[in-house]
Protein backbone atom coordinates (compact mmCIF):
# COMPACT_ATOMS: atom_id res chain seq x y z
CA UNK A 1 0.00 0.00 0.00
CA UNK A 2 1.31 3.39 1.02
CA UNK A 3 3.88 2.05 3.50
CA UNK A 4 7.47 1.19 2.73
CA UNK A 5 10.47 0.18 4.81
CA UNK A 6 14.14 0.13 4.03
CA UNK A 7 16.05 -3.15 3.92
CA UNK A 8 19.41 -3.97 5.43
CA UNK A 9 21.87 -6.78 4.87
CA UNK A 10 23.40 -8.46 7.91
CA UNK A 11 25.65 -11.45 8.51
CA UNK A 12 23.79 -14.36 10.10
CA UNK A 13 24.25 -18.06 10.75
CA UNK A 14 23.25 -18.90 7.19
CA UNK A 15 25.37 -16.18 5.62
CA UNK A 16 24.21 -12.74 4.50
CA UNK A 17 20.59 -12.08 5.48
CA UNK A 18 18.13 -9.44 4.24
CA UNK A 19 16.10 -7.88 7.05
CA UNK A 20 13.57 -5.05 7.32
CA UNK A 21 14.40 -1.93 9.29
CA UNK A 22 10.86 -1.92 10.73
CA UNK A 23 11.30 -4.75 13.22
CA UNK A 24 14.46 -6.53 12.06
CA UNK A 25 12.53 -9.52 10.76
CA UNK A 26 14.03 -11.72 8.06
CA UNK A 27 12.75 -10.96 4.56
CA UNK A 28 12.10 -14.03 2.45
CA UNK A 29 12.88 -12.76 -1.04
CA UNK A 30 12.04 -15.34 -3.72
CA UNK A 31 11.57 -13.19 -6.81
CA UNK A 32 13.57 -10.70 -8.79
CA UNK A 33 17.32 -10.17 -8.91
CA UNK A 34 17.74 -10.35 -5.13
CA UNK A 35 15.78 -13.61 -5.01
CA UNK A 36 17.95 -15.03 -7.77
CA UNK A 37 21.16 -14.07 -6.00
CA UNK A 38 19.96 -15.62 -2.73
CA UNK A 39 18.92 -18.81 -4.54
CA UNK A 40 22.32 -19.05 -6.20
CA UNK A 41 24.05 -18.50 -2.86
CA UNK A 42 21.94 -20.92 -0.83
CA UNK A 43 21.24 -23.68 -3.38
CA UNK A 44 23.30 -23.69 -6.56
CA UNK A 45 26.72 -22.61 -5.29
CA UNK A 46 26.67 -25.02 -2.28
CA UNK A 47 25.83 -27.82 -4.74
CA UNK A 48 28.84 -26.99 -6.90
CA UNK A 49 31.07 -26.64 -3.84
CA UNK A 50 29.90 -30.03 -2.57
CA UNK A 51 30.87 -31.67 -5.85
CA UNK A 52 34.21 -29.86 -5.84
CA UNK A 53 34.86 -30.97 -2.24
CA UNK A 54 34.13 -34.59 -3.22
CA UNK A 55 36.61 -34.28 -6.07
CA UNK A 56 39.23 -32.75 -3.74
CA UNK A 57 38.74 -35.38 -1.02
CA UNK A 58 39.09 -38.14 -3.62
CA UNK A 59 42.29 -36.55 -4.94
CA UNK A 60 43.76 -36.39 -1.42
CA UNK A 61 42.82 -39.98 -0.57
CA UNK A 62 44.04 -41.49 -3.84
CA UNK A 63 47.33 -39.59 -3.94
CA UNK A 64 48.09 -40.29 -0.28
CA UNK A 65 47.37 -44.01 -0.70
CA UNK A 66 49.92 -44.25 -3.51
CA UNK A 67 52.40 -41.93 -1.83
CA UNK A 68 52.40 -43.94 1.43
CA UNK A 69 53.51 -47.04 -0.49
CA UNK A 70 56.37 -45.22 -2.21
CA UNK A 71 59.86 -44.18 -1.16
CA UNK A 72 61.49 -40.78 -1.12
CA UNK A 73 65.10 -40.01 -1.97
CA UNK A 74 65.77 -40.12 1.78
CA UNK A 75 64.69 -43.80 1.78
CA UNK A 76 61.63 -43.13 3.96
CA UNK A 77 58.18 -44.53 3.22
CA UNK A 78 54.64 -44.36 4.66
CA UNK A 79 54.33 -40.60 4.40
CA UNK A 80 51.32 -38.63 3.12
CA UNK A 81 51.69 -36.20 0.25
CA UNK A 82 48.72 -34.06 1.39
CA UNK A 83 47.51 -33.33 4.86
CA UNK A 84 44.12 -35.01 5.13
CA UNK A 85 41.54 -32.42 4.05
CA UNK A 86 37.78 -32.57 3.68
CA UNK A 87 37.16 -29.62 1.37
CA UNK A 88 38.79 -28.04 -1.64
CA UNK A 89 39.64 -25.05 0.52
CA UNK A 90 41.83 -26.84 3.07
CA UNK A 91 44.17 -28.87 0.86
CA UNK A 92 47.78 -28.36 1.92
CA UNK A 93 50.95 -30.33 1.41
CA UNK A 94 52.34 -32.49 4.20
CA UNK A 95 54.90 -30.46 6.21
CA UNK A 96 57.67 -32.99 5.45
CA UNK A 97 57.07 -32.73 1.71
CA UNK A 98 56.77 -28.97 1.93
CA UNK A 99 60.07 -28.69 3.78
CA UNK A 100 62.16 -31.05 1.61
CA UNK A 101 61.41 -32.31 -1.90
CA UNK A 102 63.49 -35.43 -1.18
CA UNK A 103 60.59 -36.54 1.02
CA UNK A 104 58.36 -36.95 -2.03
CA UNK A 105 57.86 -40.70 -2.34
CA UNK A 106 58.16 -40.87 -6.10
CA UNK A 107 59.75 -44.32 -6.24
CA UNK A 108 58.13 -47.71 -6.07
CA UNK A 109 61.40 -48.96 -4.54
CA UNK A 110 64.17 -47.32 -2.58
CA UNK A 111 66.48 -47.08 -5.59
CA UNK A 112 67.31 -43.49 -6.59
CA UNK A 113 65.61 -42.38 -9.80
CA UNK A 114 62.76 -44.91 -9.55
CA UNK A 115 59.67 -42.88 -10.54
CA UNK A 116 57.10 -45.67 -10.44
CA UNK A 117 54.87 -44.06 -7.81
CA UNK A 118 55.13 -40.67 -9.46
CA UNK A 119 53.84 -42.27 -12.66
CA UNK A 120 50.96 -43.93 -10.79
CA UNK A 121 49.99 -40.58 -9.26
CA UNK A 122 50.13 -38.94 -12.68
CA UNK A 123 47.94 -41.73 -14.08
CA UNK A 124 45.17 -40.76 -11.61
CA UNK A 125 44.29 -38.07 -14.10
CA UNK A 126 42.90 -40.73 -16.44
CA UNK A 127 42.26 -43.66 -14.06
CA UNK A 128 38.70 -44.33 -12.95
CA UNK A 129 38.28 -43.49 -9.25
CA UNK A 130 34.56 -42.66 -8.75
CA UNK A 131 31.97 -44.57 -10.70
CA UNK A 132 34.58 -45.51 -13.28
CA UNK A 133 35.37 -41.86 -13.96
CA UNK A 134 38.80 -40.31 -13.62
CA UNK A 135 39.61 -37.12 -11.74
CA UNK A 136 39.99 -35.33 -15.06
CA UNK A 137 36.54 -36.51 -16.20
CA UNK A 138 34.97 -35.51 -12.88
CA UNK A 139 36.48 -32.02 -13.15
CA UNK A 140 35.26 -31.67 -16.72
CA UNK A 141 31.77 -32.84 -15.72
CA UNK A 142 31.64 -30.24 -12.95
CA UNK A 143 32.72 -27.45 -15.28
CA UNK A 144 30.28 -28.68 -17.91
CA UNK A 145 27.44 -28.71 -15.38
CA UNK A 146 28.17 -25.14 -14.31
CA UNK A 147 28.44 -23.98 -17.92
CA UNK A 148 25.19 -25.71 -18.86
CA UNK A 149 23.34 -24.18 -15.91
CA UNK A 150 24.66 -20.71 -16.74
CA UNK A 151 23.65 -21.10 -20.39
CA UNK A 152 20.16 -22.27 -19.38
CA UNK A 153 19.75 -19.26 -17.07
CA UNK A 154 20.89 -16.85 -19.76
CA UNK A 155 18.49 -18.42 -22.25
CA UNK A 156 15.68 -18.12 -19.70
CA UNK A 157 16.47 -14.43 -19.22
CA UNK A 158 16.39 -13.83 -22.98
CA UNK A 159 13.05 -15.64 -23.26
CA UNK A 160 11.57 -13.58 -20.43
CA UNK A 161 12.83 -10.34 -21.95
CA UNK A 162 11.34 -11.29 -25.33
CA UNK A 163 8.00 -12.15 -23.71
CA UNK A 164 8.01 -8.85 -21.81
CA UNK A 165 8.74 -6.92 -25.00
CA UNK A 166 5.85 -8.66 -26.76
CA UNK A 167 3.45 -7.84 -23.92
CA UNK A 168 4.57 -4.21 -23.85
CA UNK A 169 4.09 -3.98 -27.60
CA UNK A 170 0.56 -5.38 -27.31
CA UNK A 171 -0.17 -2.95 -24.49
CA UNK A 172 1.03 -0.01 -26.56
CA UNK A 173 -1.03 -1.14 -29.55
CA UNK A 174 -4.16 -1.06 -27.39
CA UNK A 175 -3.58 1.83 -25.00
CA UNK A 176 -0.75 3.75 -26.60
CA UNK A 177 -1.16 6.95 -28.63
CA UNK A 178 0.35 7.14 -32.10
CA UNK A 179 1.24 10.75 -32.94
CA UNK A 180 1.12 10.07 -36.68
CA UNK A 181 -2.28 8.43 -36.38
CA UNK A 182 -3.69 11.25 -34.26
CA UNK A 183 -2.31 13.85 -36.69
CA UNK A 184 -4.00 12.01 -39.53
CA UNK A 185 -7.33 12.10 -37.67
CA UNK A 186 -6.93 15.84 -36.98
CA UNK A 187 -6.20 16.51 -40.67
CA UNK A 188 -9.29 14.54 -41.70
CA UNK A 189 -11.43 16.47 -39.21
CA UNK A 190 -10.05 19.78 -40.46
CA UNK A 191 -10.81 18.86 -44.08
CA UNK A 192 -14.31 17.76 -43.13
CA UNK A 193 -14.92 21.06 -41.31
CA UNK A 194 -13.67 23.04 -44.30
CA UNK A 195 -15.93 21.04 -46.65
CA UNK A 196 -18.95 21.62 -44.38
CA UNK A 197 -18.18 25.35 -44.30
CA UNK A 198 -18.13 25.43 -48.11
CA UNK A 199 -21.51 23.68 -48.23
CA UNK A 200 -23.03 26.19 -45.79
CA UNK A 201 -21.52 29.08 -47.75
CA UNK A 202 -22.89 27.74 -51.04
CA UNK A 203 -26.33 27.20 -49.52
CA UNK A 204 -26.33 30.74 -48.10
CA UNK A 205 -25.41 32.22 -51.47
CA UNK A 206 -28.09 30.13 -53.20
CA UNK A 207 -30.81 31.25 -50.78
CA UNK A 208 -29.72 34.89 -51.20
CA UNK A 209 -30.00 34.61 -54.99
CA UNK A 210 -33.46 33.03 -54.76
CA UNK A 211 -34.74 35.71 -52.42
CA UNK A 212 -33.29 38.42 -54.63
CA UNK A 213 -35.05 37.07 -57.73
CA UNK A 214 -38.34 36.75 -55.92
CA UNK A 215 -38.05 40.40 -55.03
CA UNK A 216 -38.01 39.77 -51.31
Amino acid sequence: GSSSYSLSVTSGAGGMEVRTSYDGSLVNVEKGEIGGLLYARDTEIPKYLGELDTLAATLVAEVNALHQAGFGLDGASGRDFFLAGTTAGDIVLDPAVLADVSAIAAGAGDAPGDGGVAQQIADLRTTGVIGGRSLNELAQMLLGEIGSDVAACEEGVRAQEFARAQIQQQQQSIAGVSIDEELSYLTMSQRAYEAAAQVVKAADEMIGIILERLGA
